[in-house]
């Protein structure tokens, strides 16, 4: 399947007076508005050509900081067919970027009303436009229409609002929205978080991604065949389910609430001196800790918004069957780990021997059962046999003085529970990589492999510590199974959604 790469390496040597604009023209325009032209393009009305463009843009190397408070880039594009698109630049990875996207929800940001003085300072008169961006760039197309003077408003031919926020009823009237509704094309792909904030009704196109989760939010993995887009009936399930919840917690702050939590997240974000999203992913425990202790020492309106969101969280989660889900398989396997884990907790030292004893006689019955099927084999010549008798006996006799041993059952167990933990963590790593789709799910069996494997490197490590080293295990196998719990409560709680 094709994407904006393709489709320009097919069509790239028509222009517009050959063939009519279509929708993916506008992907194309506004994954354009993302090149930085800054010493190239000018505000000078003095046009330039694509390709003296590029030449330029080769020649230079360009200093890409950010240090403004606010970020607005717009092309202003004349057609072959004498027509003019205007693409706004939607966010980069910048964290002053996001949170002006994230004011959005709560007041009327910079951006916003630099797009409607563009609009107003660059239009002329007898001119056909349309007027588009991706993420944040779709929605300051819309703003700019909807905010525009009546007169410009009669020359949009269409505004293309691509996987972009829209606008909150809270601040814009809806009268101003509703005269170029007609106008716009709302293009989210199918799971799309960003592009279903604020929406003005149900999206108008929902395409299909080569990408999973949050990243179809990339305009580069929309799928495109030949010159149309590859369009799907519906969100997918996790994105329906997602979005209701978003719904419900925007709906239930205050302008006030959204505009503090906003503030206050994203000086969070910035406390360890972050200044890219990258860098807030890549701080490891210690950045994790600096934004936690710096949303902790919030505002109170801070901390209400946050409450309100786990309170979304739970209140769309009330399709869950809790009859049927807890006579799942899943479900009880949870609760049987649940219980261990307690039984570790209260009582490590009597669950160690106890765990090391089940595995000792498990390889005990393993080995003989192993033993007994050599002995009856006649498919294998006499000596060979016997090296294989005499190794399963051997096998017995030391489970059997481990099991015995006091101390040795100690060891023993110690060596098979790290061994056990750290064969189930790349397990899990494994199936996460290679079965599950679903990020949230992933991430989660993310964090299990690692406590998995830290419990594993302990329990090899810190054999004369028996007792911490159980209660450290069963306190993993308690979260464990009631992450399990969650997991298979929010799956059915989807499932009785469709």
């Amino acid at each position: 399947m094709g994407n904006i790469i393709t489709y320009l390496k097919w069509r790239g040597d028509l222009n517009f007076s050959e063939r009519p604009f279509c929708l993916v023209d506008n992907l194309v325009l506004s994954a354009f508005a993302y090149q930085d032209l800054s010493g190239i393009v000018t505000d000078d009305k003095e046009p330039v050509t694509v390709a003296d463009a590029y030449a330029r843009y080769q020649e230079k190397n360009p200093d890409k900081k950010e240090e403004t408070a606010s970020q607005f880039t717009a092309v202003h594009i004349t057609l072959d067919d004498e027509s003019r698109y205007i693409a706004f630049r939607g966010t980069d990875n910048t964290i002053i970027g996001w949170q002006e996207d994230f004011g959005i929800g709560s007041m009327v940001v910079p951006a916003q009303l630099m797009a409607k003085d563009y609009l107003e300072r660059t239009m002329e008169e007898g001119k056909h436009y349309r007027i588009g961006g991706h993420s944040k760039g779709g929605n300051l197309a819309i703003f700019s229409a909807a905010q525009c003077e009546e007169k410009l408003q009669d020359q949009i031919i269409a505004v293309y609002n691509n996987d972009g926020p829209g606008l909150s009823a809270d601040i814009i009237p809806k009268e101003r929205l509703a005269a170029i509704r007609k106008k716009v094309c709302w293009i989210v792909p199918e799971f799309s978080i960003i592009g279903t904030l604020f929406p003005c009704g149900m999206p108008d196109r929902i395409l299909g991604s080569d990408a999973d989760g949050l990243m179809q939010h990339d305009i580069y993995t929309w799928q495109i065949e030949g010159d149309t887009v590859c369009e799907k009936e519906t969100l997918t399930e996790n994105c329906r389910f997602y979005v209701q919840i978003f719904d419900t917690w925007i709906t239930s702050a205050t302008l006030e609430q959204r505009k503090t939590f906003t503030k206050d997240f994203f000086d969070a974000l910035k406390a360890g001196g972050a200044a890219t999203m990258d860098e807030v992913w890549g701080g490891g425990l210690d950045g994790f800790g600096t934004i936690l202790l710096s949303i902790i020492h919030s505002e109170r309106k801070t901390k209400i918004v946050i409450a309100k969101f786990i309170h979304s969280f739970v209140s769309n989660c009330k399709h869950i069957d809790f009859k049927e889900a807890v006579r799942s398989r899943e479900i009880l396997q949870a609760g049987l780990l649940f219980a261990a884990g307690l039984i570790f907790i209260i009582f490590p030292e009597a669950a160690l021997r106890l765990v090391g004893r089940f595995l000792g006689m498990a390889v005990i019955v393993f080995s003989g059962r192993k033993m007994l099927q050599c002995a009856v084999n006649d498919g294998i010549d006499k000596k060979q046999k016997e090296h294989r008798i005499l190794s399963w006996l051997a096998a017995i006799c030391v489970m059997e003085f481990l099991v015995v041993n006091k101390s040795a059952v100690l060891l023993s167990t110690h060596f098979l529970l790290g061994i056990l933990l750290i064969l189930f963590s790349f397990r899990n790593f494994y199936q996460a990589i290679t079965v599950y789709r679903n990020l949230p799910v992933r991430f989660g069996m993310f964090l299990v492999s690692v406590a998995a494997i830290l419990m594993g490197i302990i329990s090899l490590s810190q054999i004369q510590t028996e007792s911490a080293v159980v209660f450290t295990i069963g306190s993993f196998l308690v979260i464990y199974s009631v992450a399990l719990i969650f997991k298979e409560l929010y799956k059915n709680g989807k499932q009785k959604m469709k």
